[in-house]
C-alpha cells in the first residue's frame, strides 16, 4: 500500500483526533477502576499521566492541522509519543511479566493498515526500542518492577536474563510480522476495491453508452422518417435524368454514382430505424480494389480542396470477399475522411492493398497530427471523439463493427506528430480458398 497523500494524511489525522478525548477519559476512568479492584495508587496515576499525554497531543495536532504543513512530521511523532505512553503503561500494569504486550501488536497493525507497510516497519522497530528499553530498565532494576498481581511478585522471571532476551526476540518478530501481516491483507483488499471500482466504473460507463446508444435509437428513427421522403426525391429525379441523357453522355456516370449512392443512403436509413437491431445483411462476392477506387474518385475534389496528395498501390489480382460492397464503402469512406480531418494543412494519403495470410489487407496510412498513447487506446470506444462538436464518436466504432461482421480485424498505428495507419484485414472469400 502506497503512503498516503497529504490531503488523505490530514484527513486520517482529523479522524484519529477526534478518538483521542475518548482515549483521554478512558485511560484514567480504567486506572481509577484497578487501583480500586487492586489497591494500587500507583496506576492511577499513571494513568493520569498517560491522559496528560495524550491530551498534549490533541493540542498539538489540532494546532498542527491549522498550520497545514510537515503534516508526515506531526503523524510520525504522534505515533512515536503513542508507542511510549503503551510502554508506560505496560511497566504500571505488571511490566514484562504482564500480557499486555499484544496491544504494540494491534498499534502496529493499525499504522500499517492506515499508513503502509513503510511506517509500519519503521514503527515496528521503534516498539521493539522501546519495549526492549522497558525489559532491560526493569531487569538492571533502573525501574522498579510493578507486579499487579500477587503471583508475580512471587516470579523471578522478571530478573532472568533467558526470560528477557526470550521474550525480547519473540515480541520482536511477533510486531514485524503484526505490520508486515497487516500491509500485506491490506493491500490484498485494496486490490480487491480498486478491481471492484473499476469493474464499477466500466459497468457505470456501459449503462451511460446503452442509455446514449437508446436515446440516440429514438434520434435515428424519427432522423430516418424525416430523410425518408427527399431521399426519395433525389432517386426519382436522377433516374428520370438518367433516361433523358443519352447513351455515352459525359454526365451519365455522376447520374449513374447518385443513383449509387442514394441506394447507400436508403440503405443507411433502414440501418437506422433497426438501430437497436441492425438487419441481417446479404453478402455477395465484392473486389476490395474496386471498392477503394470508387471511395477515392468520390472524395477526389475534397482531398483535393484540402491539399491532400493521394497514392495508391492496388494488388494486381486480388481476390474477391464475400461481403457488403455498402458497408465496406462505409469502412473506407469514414478512414479516408478521418485522414483529411487529422491533415488540416495537408499531407500525403496512401492506399495499399494486398494479399497476406488468405487475408485481403488495406492500409490507409496518412501524414498527419497522429495520435497520443490515450487517444489510441479509446479511438474505437463508442461516443469518443477529439473533434468535439465536429465529430459524434461514432465513425471509428462503426468502422471497427464493419470489419468485425466480415470476420476480419482492425488496428490502428500512430505516434504524435508522425501520422496515423490504418490496417483492415479481411478473409477473402471461402470459394476463392477452394
Amino acid at each position: 500500500m502506497p503512503s498516503p497523500t497529504d490531503a488523505e494524511l490530514m484527513e486520517l489525522i482529523k479522524r484519529e483526533s477526534r478518538f483521542r478525548p475518548l482515549l483521554i477519559i478512558a485511560v484514567p476512568v480504567g486506572a481509577a477502576i484497578m487501583w480500586l479492584a487492586v489497591d494500587r495508587m500507583e496506576i492511577f496515576w499513571a494513568g493520569l499521566v498517560i491522559a496528560a499525554i495524550e491530551l498534549v497531543l490533541l493540542f498539538l495536532q489540532v494546532s498542527w492541522l491549522r498550520w497545514g504543513k510537515h503534516l508526515v512530521v506531526l503523524d510520525y511523532f504522534t505515533m512515536a509519543v503513542d508507542v511510549v505512553a503503551i510502554t508506560l503503561g505496560l511497566h504500571f500494569l505488571g511490566g514484562v511479566e504482564f500480557p499486555f504486550d499484544w496491544i504494540y501488536a494491534v498499534s502496529l497493525a493499525s499504522i500499517s493498515i492506515a499508513r503502509g507497510m513503510k511506517a509500519g516497519l519503521i514503527f515496528a522497530q521503534w516498539s521493539i526500542l522501546c519495549y526492549g528499553g522497558l525489559l532491560w530498565a526493569e531487569f538492571r532494576g533502573i525501574l522498579p518492577h510493578m507486579a499487579l498481581f500477587p503471583i508475580f511478585v512471587q516470579s523471578p522471571l522478571y530478573n532472568n536474563p533467558q526470560y528477557i532476551i526470550t521474550k525480547l526476540i519473540s515480541n520482536a518478530a511477533i510486531f514485524n510480522l503484526a505490520a508486515l501481516n497487516a500491509a500485506f491483507f491490506s493491500a490484498i483488499i485494496q486490490q480487491k476495491v480498486e478491481e471492484r471500482t473499476r469493474e464499477l466504473k466500466q459497468a457505470q460507463v456501459q449503462l451511460m453508452h446503452s442509455q446514449k446508444l437508446a436515446n440516440l435509437g429514438q434520434l435515428a428513427a424519427s432522423l430516418a422518417h424525416g430523410l425518408a421522403s427527399p431521399i426519395t426525391g433525389i432517386k426519382g429525379a436522377a433516374e428520370l435524368l438518367l433516361d433523358e441523357l443519352s447513351a455515352g453522355h459525359p454526365g451519365q456516370r455522376r447520374v449513374e454514382q447518385i443513383l449509387h449512392w442514394t441506394e447507400h443512403l436508403s440503405d443507411l436509413l433502414e440501418r437506422l430505424r433497426n438501430f437497436a437491431r441492425p438487419p441481417a445483411e446479404e453478402k455477395k462476392l465484392v473486389s476490395v480494389n474496386q471498392v477503394v477506387r470508387d471511395v477515392l474518385d468520390l472524395t477526389s475534389k475534397l482531398l483535393s480542396q484540402s491539399k491532400i496528395q493521394v497514392h495508391e498501390e492496388m494488388a494486381s489480382n486480388l481476390p474477391v470477399l464475400l461481403g457488403s460492397a455498402r458497408q465496406l464503402e462505409e469502412l473506407f469512406m469514414n478512414l479516408v475522411l478521418n485522414a483529411r480531418d487529422a491533415m488540416p494543412n495537408g499531407g500525403y494519403l496512401t492506399l495499399l492493398t494486398s494479399y497476406e495470410d488468405e487475408n485481403i489487407v488495406v492500409r490507409v496510412r496518412d501524414t498527419g497530427v497522429g495520435m497520443s498513447p490515450e487517444v489510441r487506446r479509446r479511438i474505437f470506444e463508442p461516443f469518443f471523439t477529439t473533434k468535439g462538436e465536429r465529430g459524434s464518436g461514432l465513425g471509428l466504432s462503426i468502422s471497427r463493427q464493419i470489419v468485425v461482421d466480415h470476420g476480419g480485424h482492425m488496428r490502428v498505428d500512430s505516434k504524435e506528430g508522425q501520422g496515423t495507419t490504418f490496417t483492415v484485414e479481411l478473409p477473402i472469400a471461402k470459394e476463392e480458398k477452394t
